[in-house]
């Protein structure tokens, strides 16, 4: 299950996308690289649909350095 959420924050007048997955147990390392793909596919789908062009990107720890 995967989920994104736009936030705006008019103090810093900035925009926040929010990108969560849960990760079923069972789940395949391979599966893992692919959903790990998608998501970076959506949040760079959704940050030129936004114009971005100044972009932090912060990751979990919990996810590894390798995929």
């Amino acid at each position: 299950m995967s989920n994104s959420y736009w936030f705006y924050m008019p103090e810093t007048k900035r925009r926040t996308l929010l990108l969560q997955y849960a990760a079923k147990p069972e789940a395949k390392p391979d599966d893992l690289k692919k959903t790990i793909r998608g998501l970076g596919a959506k949040a760079a789908g959704e940050l030129q649909g936004k114009k971005c062009d100044d972009v932090e990107i912060l990751i979990s720890d919990k996810i590894s350095s390798d995929l």
